[in-house]
């Protein structure tokens, strides 16, 4: 097998029913089995079951039955869940036996009453309790009850089943026993009740109870819905002719809700269908060979499309579709009877067993020859939802649909599913050829196009020519015709426009690119509405070339469609290309004078976020004298005295505006503009009394600064008010600074006398006071007290300041240092010889080492503030330190 090819074989050559005898021998002969979520029970004839989890088969727990005298299991009951069991003994004797507990339960009200079958609630989850469950008896009678497990460890255990409650008799006119019970939820749309469907069998019918439910009903759940049939009206399905006994069975896929359809099986036949029994059922006979001996089936379980039929000897699968034998599985003698037949619902697997063995049976994709049976039935749509992932199965059935359509006649739908298949392009042309119309040729033609991909390009101009030709053939005939003014030669020329006008949905940019500068030319406006509707398909500056064509032909129309497009970019697709905004501008200083300043006041003020070129829309607006955008564009570069002398040409008011925008901190600048309006307004416009209103517009100027603006003869009345007003200024200012004057006098006397105080203050040393930094006595060398009662040797202190000095003022100190120990040294020296100079030196030095070193407290005053952002530790030190913890 070659790369790139599935071998299809694979799955063909394995079946869709596999056997595999189980690694199991039983100590007594099995009686019954019965299996769900991966839990197996088995019931042997000496009342002993044997309970497993199949995901750990090595752990299997024997359970045994109360022993009385000759009874034996009856039937098992298994939820779906696999955590309830119901163990029906001959003698009417009924038991409970949970998952969680090894000891069965009796349930005493069920007691005398043989049950034949267990109708589960699908719904219930509870491992505690079976919720609301149906149970039909050998007399046809339905039973409602709930079963809860109240566990074994409990001394006083409570009841086990919390209500019986009898609901309906099924044998009014002779004593049938029930065979099969089922119910399920189905969908509803109420708020307040649930709708539920009820299946009960006999060994002649089928019982279908159909009803609502309330959600807030107190139990029985099921009554008020049985009520309803209590007058005859329940519905059944009957088979003609006695029977002995019948099995009902259900099919719900995994994962899914609902119950898909069921199965009911008697003794000569089966009946299959959905989850309502009065549609869409059908009888499905038993197969039989000729010379088998009447056999019937001892149990039956159904798939999603295949009933197995279980006979003494052998297992017969029938596809419920087709009704045929599509696997038969003959037990040799060795295995002894097959005994029964059960399947889980949960995982999908089928189990079967005898006396001494067991053998289970995996499922393997038994929807693969589902197409082939749904296309031999011509349900080509059931046929098509089970081949889409199979192209050749596909493609089967879209040539088997289109045969059947052409063979009836709708040759308009047939040539829609020739034109999905792999079947000769030209086999089926002539088969339309050869037709009356045509319609369906064109059909077939058009469906083929549209599957083409855009490199076919030899294989799209041949149908493309081929169907204009019919198109303008039979526009011709039905002209010579006389039918030019029908409706149906309306009809066929619309659809050839409308066959014209497809290639506009394909995105070939690079046309659009090519043909873009001559068809704009002649029909701007279908050009860039084609454009827009391509939308983020083309690159907007590829299409300069064909914008800018306006520059050459001077056509207005032209001009205004190109900014029609150019404001879909930018508003529509977010375009921040300099080019396209850059030619937009140009378009509207042209063109659109009016909308220029709505444009440039749209982009802003920040030079970042601009998207056009500033030096360009500067020349281009000083070239056509628009003057208010020109003087927006110097403020925006910051040109600010350019735009103030440009705008005092247009409006006095647009000048103060610009005036204003440089930076508050930078007041001569703001002054000099004010300046500039103030003495244009004076000398061209010749405005004294708006000249004067400056004063009050800015807090800058002053009546001294456009004083020398006016002539030396002017009426004084014009500023009168304005000299007065800044003579008080002047006035209230003088005050001010006299009043700060006398504060600052005030201050530096009080400084002089807490100095004064401060000479004067004193503290008592102890002789058993110590030294902040070192903790040695204090008196034992020369020290430091602070105000603050803290108290350092000399060298301490300045063993702890000179850290954190500059390294200036840290060679001042040692200097400083040595000058003192100098001192110190000279003074011995020289003992009883006079040297007021010297002393006076000594102590200049050490008021200088003082004012360094001891100004404040090391650790009271800003020395420690300014260190609280400062590790404790050194960068070299935590590594030790940390050592040291360890």
């Amino acid at each position: 097998i070659g790369p790139g090819y599935i071998d299809a074989r694979t799955d063909l050559d394995t079946p869709i029913f596999s056997k595999k005898k189980i690694n199991f021998k039983p100590s007594d002969p099995l009686t019954h089995v019965v299996v769900s979520s991966n839990f197996l029970v088995m019931a042997m004839s000496n009342n002993l079951l044997l309970r497993l989890d199949l995901e750990h088969p090595d752990q299997q727990e024997e359970i045994e039955l109360p022993k009385a005298s000759e009874d034996k299991v009856y039937r098992l009951f298994l939820d779906p869940t696999g955590k309830h069991l119901i163990i029906c003994m001959e003698s009417t004797e009924n038991l409970y036996l949970s998952r969680n507990s090894r000891k069965p339960r009796s349930i005493g009200k069920l007691k005398g009453h043989l049950v034949n079958a267990v109708a589960w609630n699908l719904q219930n989850t509870n491992e505690n309790t079976t919720g609301a469950i149906l149970l039909g008896t050998s007399r046809g009678l339905i039973f409602e009850t709930e079963l809860t497990d109240s566990g074994d460890s409990r001394f006083f255990q409570g009841s086990l089943d919390q209500y019986l409650k009898q609901l309906f008799n099924l044998a009014k006119d002779k004593i049938v026993p029930i065979t099969g019970l089922e119910f399920d939820r189905m969908p509803s749309d109420s708020m307040t009740e649930y709708k539920y469907y009820i299946l009960a069998t006999t060994p002649g019918r089928l019982y279908q109870f159909v009803g609502n439910v309330s959600k807030s009903t107190d139990p029985p759940l099921f009554q008020q819905l049985f009520m309803q049939y209590e007058s005859g009206a329940e519905q059944f399905l009957e088979l003609p002719g006695e029977f002995g006994y019948s099995e009902l069975t259900m099919y719900r896929p995994r994962h899914a809700k609902c119950v898909k359809s069921f199965a009911w099986m008697t003794d000569v036949s089966g009946t299959a269908g959905p989850q309502s029994v009065t549609v869409n059922t059908k009888l499905i006979r038993y197969p039989r060979d000729g010379d088998e001996k009447s056999q019937n089936p001892l149990s039956m379980v159904m798939t999603e499309f295949h009933v197995l039929l279980l006979f003494p000897d052998r297992l017969k699968v029938m596809c419920v579709l087709n009704e045929q034998l599509i696997y038969e599985d003959v037990f040799p003698d060795r295995f002894g009877r097959l005994l029964g037949l059960c399947s889980d619902p949960v995982k999908g697997t089928i189990w079967a067993f005898t006396g001494q063995s067991i053998f289970k049976y995996k499922v393997t994709r038994e929807a693969r020859d589902v197409w082939q049976m749904y296309l031999d039935k011509n349900e080509f749509e059931l046929a098509k939802e089970y081949c889409r992932d199979n192209v050749a199965q596909l493609d089967r059935v879209l040539t088997k649909q289109a045969e059947y359509l052409f063979e009836k006649g709708e040759y308009q739908e047939s040539a829609m599913m020739y034109a999905q298949t792999q079947n000769s392009f030209e086999e089926i042309a002539l088969k339309f050829i050869k037709l009356d119309g045509k319609d369906a040729l064109k059909s077939f033609i058009q469906k083929k196009l549209s599957a083409l991909r855009p490199q076919d390009k030899t294989q799209i101009t041949m149908l493309v020519t081929w169907l204009i030709e019919i198109f303008l053939n039979q526009l011709g005939e039905m002209k010579e015709q006389g039918q030019d003014e029908s409706d149906e030669y309306r009809k066929v020329q619309e659809e050839f426009r409308m066959f014209l006008a497809q290639p506009k949905n394909k995105t070939d940019t690079e046309l659009v690119y090519k043909f873009s500068p001559l068809l704009m030319q002649y029909i701007p406006k279908e050009t860039v509405s084609l454009w827009i509707s391509l939308r983020d398909n083309l690159e907007p500056i590829k299409l300069i070339p064909a914008l800018v064509q306006y520059d050459h032909n001077k056509n207005r129309e032209q001009g205004n469609e190109a900014i029609k497009y150019l404001e879909f970019c930018i508003e529509q697709l977010d375009n921040k290309d300099q080019a396209i905004h850059n030619y937009l501008l140009s378009l509207y200083a042209k063109l659109k004078p009016d909308q220029l300043m709505t444009y440039l006041n749209i982009q802003g003020t920040d030079e970042d976020t601009i998207c056009y070129d500033l030096k360009y829309a500067l020349r281009l607006c000083a070239e056509h004298g628009h003057k208010k955008a020109c003087v927006h564009i110097y403020s925006l570069m910051g040109l600010y005295e350019e735009a103030v002398d440009l705008a005092l040409q247009v409006d006095v008011e647009l000048a103060k505006q610009q005036a204003d925008k440089p930076d508050e901190d930078d007041n001569d600048l703001r002054k000099k503009l004010w300046l500039r309006i103030a003495r244009h307004v004076v000398e061209e416009e010749k405005d004294v009394k708006r000249a004067m209103e400056f004063l009050h517009d800015c807090e800058l100027l002053k009546i001294e600064d456009i004083l020398p603006f006016f002539p030396d003869f002017v009426t004084i009345d014009h500023f009168k008010d304005a000299i007065v007003t800044s003579l008080q200024e002047y006035n209230h200012h003088i005050e001010q600074l006299k009043e700060e004057m006398d504060d600052a006098t005030k201050s530096a006397e009080e400084i002089r006398k807490e100095i004064q105080s401060f000479r004067n203050k004193y503290a008592f040393v102890s002789a058993t006071d110590k030294c902040a930094a070192c903790n040695f006595p204090l008196m034992a060398r020369s020290f430091y007290l602070f105000p603050c009662h803290h108290k350092f040797h000399s060298d301490c202190l300045i063993g702890e300041v000179l850290p954190n000095l500059t390294s200036k003022k840290r060679q001042r100190v040692e200097e400083l240092q040595r000058k003192v120990a100098e001192n110190e040294d000279s003074r011995a020296l020289s003992v009883g010889v006079r040297g007021d100079n010297s002393t006076d030196k000594s102590k200049d030095t050490k008021a200088e080492l003082d004012d360094l070193v001891a100004s404040e407290c090391i650790y009271c005053g800003d020395l420690m503030v300014r260190s609280i952002d400062q590790p404790f530790l050194d960068e070299g030190d935590e590594d030790l330190v940390l050592s040291g913890w360890l």
